[in-house]
C-alpha cells in the first residue's frame, strides 16, 4: 500500500495532550475511497456523524483528539476537511 499524500497541515494553536503525547498539529490526508463512503446518503445529525468520522479518518487521530481541539482549531481543521469532502460531492459521490 502506498502513503497517503499530504493535502494540508494545521499547525494548533493550542497543542492538544493525548496521553504521554502533545499533538501540536494536524495533518489532512488525501481521502480513499474507503474514508469517503461515510458521507454517502449522510443528513440531519447523521451529516454530522459522518463529518466527523470522515475528519477522523484523514487526519489519521481519533475523534476523541479532534473533540479536545480548541474551539478556532477545531474550525480550522472542519474547514480543510469539509473542502476536501465537497471534492467527492462534486464528483457525484453523494448524489
Amino acid at each position: 500500500m502506498s502513503e497517503r499524500k499530504v493535502i494540508k497541515t494545521i499547525r494548533l494553536a493550542e497543542p492538544v495532550v493525548w496521553g504521554s503525547e502533545t499533538i501540536s498539529e494536524i495533518t489532512i490526508y488525501k481521502a480513499r475511497g474507503k474514508d469517503m463512503r461515510v458521507l454517502i446518503n449522510s443528513q440531519g445529525d447523521k451529516a454530522e456523524e459522518a463529518t466527523l468520522n470522515f475528519a477522523s479518518k484523514v487526519t489519521l487521530q481519533p475523534i476523541a483528539v479532534l473533540d479536545e481541539l480548541d474551539g478556532d482549531d477545531w474550525l480550522a481543521v472542519m474547514e480543510a476537511v469539509g473542502e476536501l469532502a465537497e471534492r467527492g460531492q462534486k464528483t457525484g459521490l453523494n448524489s
